[in-house]
Formats: C-alpha cells, structure tokens, sequence
C-alpha cells in the first residue's frame, strides 16, 4: 500500500498544533509514506496522485474542499480512483459527522488500514468571484448563500431554532429579493434572508440542520433551505419535485426543497456564495448534482428499511425427492 499523506500545517495553527501532537501515532500505523505540506490554499501537488493507493488529508473541512478542487479531473480521468482518506484537525467536522466517522484518533486510522470506502456525491456551483469573473467551484459539503461570513454561526444557529418553534425573524427592509429556476421554470421569486445548498447534516463552521438526513452517500438530489425576509412566502409548484429529505418545517419564514439543478439569480454584492467555509463570491450562481464523484474511506453505513420486517412472506412448497414419479 503506497500512501501519501497531506497536511495544512503551514496555513493553519489548529492544524499544525494537532499534527505536532498526533504525528507519532500516525507513522506508527503508516511508516511507509510521502509527506508534502501545502504552502497555499489552492494548490496543485508536485506528485502523480494516481500513483498512490490512498492520500491521507489531516486539517479542516475546508482544506478537504479545497483538495477536492485541486485534484478532482486528476482522480476522475484515472482508470483507478485513489481512495481519500480524511483526519479532521477538530472533532466539530462537517464532513466526518456526515459520513460516519469516529472522532477517536485510533479508530480513525483503524478504517483506513481496513480501506473501505465509498462514492462520495458532490455539487458543482458555477458562481461569479468577487471580481465579477464566472468560475466553477465543487461543493463539498455546503454552499451559503447571502450572508456574511462573520455572521454564520449567529444567523444559522437563529434559523435551526426557528426551525424547532415557529417564531420570528426580525430582518425585514433587510432582506433581499432573489428568483430560483430549475429545469427551465421559475419556482421562487421573493425576499429572503439566506439560503444553502446543503448536502451533509451540518454546515462548515455552523451548527447541525434540523432534521437533515443522516446517509450521505447514494443521495439523488442536493437539499435547498431557504429563510425568508418576509413570512408565508412559498415555492411555485408549477413542477415536480422530490419533496425533500428535511423534516416538515412549520415555521412561515423557513422553506425548502430537494433538486437536481438549480439556478439562483439576485444582484448586488451581499448576495455572497460561500462554498464549504470559503467566501468564493457572489450570486447569479448554477448547482448541479454530481452523483458518486470520488472515493472517500468511510465506515459502513446502515440503510434505513422501509419495509416493515414481519411482512408476511409466502409459503414454498418441498420439492419432490428424486425417486417420485411426480418429478419428471
């Protein structure tokens, strides 16, 4: 097994703190490896990715994201997909609660040496960056639209109490005017507050979302939540959808719906997209869904049946012993 372990200690502190402390452990379980330390954020690396059974990645969930970005066309042109493993720097990770994995040091490097993984699904937004120039960026985990980066942790944890008990939200001349389109029809045109394109049950640097769903792998669709400026606003139901994997929201200013591809159009520089931490740039933005895009170790996951198990399950007949005139 060839690995290659990658670490953000250069750019990061927390990083760099737990990497001096968990360094031993880890070329204990892997003695044989590359080491390389990024020095920018989006960086390409100076190796054949391809070459290696499994690149490690230890830092936060916004270094996975920009890695992924970094090497998606790399691992994707490839006739074998390298396996990503990820060591997060902090045990509040997005992306590791997302997919199932211990927070324990030990047991993470446990799953690695077992080499299970998983296809992991990703979104790709093209959005205009804060000089106005289009670019295309793949969403890991979750993409905030409409807020200041400063801001997220306050204004999410306020939506995810509003989302528990109906209250209300006091933005009003504050709030934005944004139009939603998917497969060529508008379905939302209004005033909103902020929105995210969420895949994992929590955001980068937020808190968890109220009843988001807990397999993250195998989805068909990327969930949308929105909070809105003004109450009792609606999406347009003049076509189909899948309804959604979040809970049923009953409150009058949080909305939201599971789609394929959606396009989100508003004007002006507060309409910020930011994509797994990351202030990248600012609305019209497109999200497609990208269906298992790369492999990740991940533990396995159980699949909710929705069967009930003592369904009745039809008799069979015993077979005929060989002898039988019967069985001719």
């Amino acid at each position: 097994m060839k690995y290659l372990v990658i670490v953000n200690s250069n750019l990061s502190r927390k990083t760099e703190w737990f990497w001096t402390k968990s360094k031993k452990k880890i070329n204990e379980y892997f003695p044989q490896h590359e080491l390389w330390l990024p020095t920018t954020r989006f960086f390409k690396i100076p190796l054949d990715i391809n070459q290696f059974d499994v690149v490690l990645l230890i830092g936060d969930d916004t270094f996975f994201s920009c890695f992924i970005n970094s090497v998606f066309y790399e691992l994707t042109t490839a006739k074998k997909q390298t396996e990503i493993a990820f060591i997060p720097d902090n045990k509040n990770s997005a992306i590791t609660k997302a997919l199932g994995i211990s927070s324990k040091l030990s047991k993470q490097l446990d799953l690695i040496t077992t080499k299970q993984s998983l296809l992991l699904d990703l979104v790709r937004c093209h959005y205009l960056d804060k000089r106005g120039i289009p670019r295309s960026h793949f969403v890991l985990n979750d993409a905030v639209i409409g807020m200041s980066p400063i801001r997220i942790p306050f204004l999410i944890k306020t939506a995810a109490s509003i989302a528990k008990n109906s209250g209300f939200l006091p933005f009003g001349k504050k709030s934005k005017q944004i139009k939603l389109y998917t497969e060529g029809n508008k379905v939302f045109d209004g005033h909103y507050a902020f929105s995210a394109v969420i895949l994992g049950r929590k955001l980068v640097n937020g808190p968890a979302i109220p009843g988001q769903k807990k397999i993250r792998c195998n989805l068909t669709n990327f969930d949308y939540i929105q909070v809105n400026g003004a109450p009792n606003q609606k999406f347009e139901d003049q076509v189909t959808h899948s309804g959604g994997n979040l809970v049923e929201l009953k409150t009058k200013y949080l909305i939201s719906r599971s789609f394929e591809e959606l396009t989100v159009k508003a004007e002006g520089q507060e309409n910020t997209v930011i994509i797994d931490g990351m202030h990248l740039g600012k609305l019209p933005a497109t999200f497609s869904f990208l269906p298992k895009a790369v492999r990740v170790i991940a533990p396995m996951l159980m699949v909710r049946v929705r069967e009930p198990w003592h369904k009745k399950v039809a008799a069979t007949a015993f077979p005929n012993p060989i002898g039988s005139r019967n069985s001719l």
